[in-house]
């Protein structure tokens, strides 16, 4: 026999399965109406183990470990089949995006930074004509948020490093809120300084540290100016216009010259990491506002071989496209 005698042997073998498959499915079919009629759970765990471990018994042991595979993956495909046969209205996922809610109106949005900050801006894109709650740590937003005091919060989620902020994830299922809205920015920064002063004049500038990472080719290109850090970007505008020394600069928005009585110097600054980082709304309800296209969910998953694995597989099941995965293995405990 050559190459094309046992493909047209793999193709015969082919259509029996697939005929055999088609039958198996119609045989799920009347399995979920009978769990439907009698309120029976889709997922038997014992019922899939034991088909497992009769499907083994009738193959070579060197090929147990591909059929076992192969039928994992037929009962999940046969669960997937189950559960839309089941709820003839979608799963709790589909019933929730036909559920479409708006912003509330005249909201209120809490925000960690003063006017002019990028979390700021940030708000006032992912929630038009909101209200604007400042409070000087992430937490202080969850926590008006679960008190009622606001109706939103705005945070950062992921840096432009392609870092996530690791409090704000751990806040998010510490708080149990839902992500309503997303939004990447674009961050511009310029180098402002008190009324008169020249590039020239700058010896020290007050950045952020993410800042300077996002800017540090301006740095390199002026190496006599020195970097010094500092956590809040507005609070370091304030203190260099309240400083009025010409030596002193800040890295900051355009927006804070004119909130703080400073000259723009130099700017936007090129940025060497993109700039790009993305803020996030969150609310005590889910909401899902016309064009989402996107959805976080956080689960745990138990430590056997296998199980990301099939988790995984669910996604493909439904058509989802999966961005991003980030394991936290202490925070579920």
């Amino acid at each position: 026999m050559d190459l094309s005698d046992y493909r047209a042997e793999i193709d015969d073998i082919d259509e029996q399965l697939a005929k055999l498959l088609v039958k198996r499915i119609r045989v799920v079919d009347a399995v979920a109406e009978y769990k439907k009629s009698t309120g029976m759970r889709v997922l038997q765990p014992a019922r899939e183990r034991a088909v497992i471990d009769k499907v083994a018994q009738v193959v070579p042991e060197d090929l147990r470990y591909y059929t076992e595979n192969l039928f994992r993956y037929i009962m999940s495909l046969s669960r997937n089949r189950e559960r839309v046969l089941v709820s003839p209205h979608g799963c709790t996922l589909e019933r929730f995006l036909a559920d479409k809610r708006d912003q509330k109106p005249n909201s209120r949005v809490a925000v960690r930074g003063e006017d002019g900050s990028c979390a700021a801006k940030a708000a006032s894109l992912l929630c038009p004509g909101a209200s604007l709650i400042h409070v000087k740590n992430f937490e202080q937003v969850f926590i008006d948020l679960r008190d009622g005091t606001v109706d939103y919060g705005v945070l950062p989620l992921d840096d432009p490093l392609g870092d996530t902020l690791n409090e704000v994830y751990e806040l998010l299922i510490k708080y149990g809120f839902y992500i309503v809205h997303a939004l990447p920015m674009n961050l511009d920064f310029y180098l402002l300084g008190v009324r008169g002063t020249k590039l020239s004049d700058v010896r020290t500038v007050c950045v952020h540290p993410l800042t300077l990472h996002q800017c540090s080719d301006f740095f390199v290109a002026h190496p006599r100016i020195k970097p010094l850090f500092q956590t809040d970007t507005v609070q370091a505008a304030e203190f260099v216009s309240r400083k009025g020394q010409r030596n002193t600069a800040v890295l900051a928005p355009r927006a804070c010259a004119n909130i703080c009585g400073l000259d723009v110097l130099y700017g936007p600054l090129p940025q060497s990491l993109g700039g790009m980082t993305r803020f996030i709304a969150i609310s005590r309800l889910p909401e899902c506002r016309d064009g989402a296209d996107r959805i976080s969910l956080v689960f745990k998953l138990p430590n056997v071989t296998g199980s990301l694995c099939r988790t995984v597989m669910r996604f493909s099941l439904a058509g989802l496209s999966l961005t991003k995965i980030i394991s936290r293995p202490c925070l579920m405990e």
